[in-house]
């Protein structure tokens, strides 16, 4: 379990980090704005991954782990968007 997190851990922090060009960008700059057409044509091609696995075969004390890593997940998510999509 604990390579399970790690791996889980390691893997999804590049998804987090800014790219080197985001983070050079100056402070004054503003993003484009797009038109709703322009949002409604990339939200359609936008998919949605689920994950479901199967944590039958956890202890409780691993799937509360799993649980606050889902949890700290959306948070960063949510960071991210704001960041990435103004």
């Amino acid at each position: 379990m604990k390579i399970f997190l790690s791996a889980l851990l390691i893997s999804s922090a590049g998804i987090f980090c800014p790219s080197p060009t985001l983070a050079q960008a100056p402070a004054t700059a503003q993003p484009a704005q797009w038109s709703p057409a322009q949002v409604q044509e990339i939200l359609a091609r936008t998919q949605t991954t689920r994950l479901a696995p199967d944590i039958a075969h956890l202890s409780a004390g691993e799937r509360q782990a799993v649980a606050k890593l889902i949890e700290v997940g959306h948070i960063f998510q949510g960071i991210y968007e704001g960041q990435r999509h103004r």
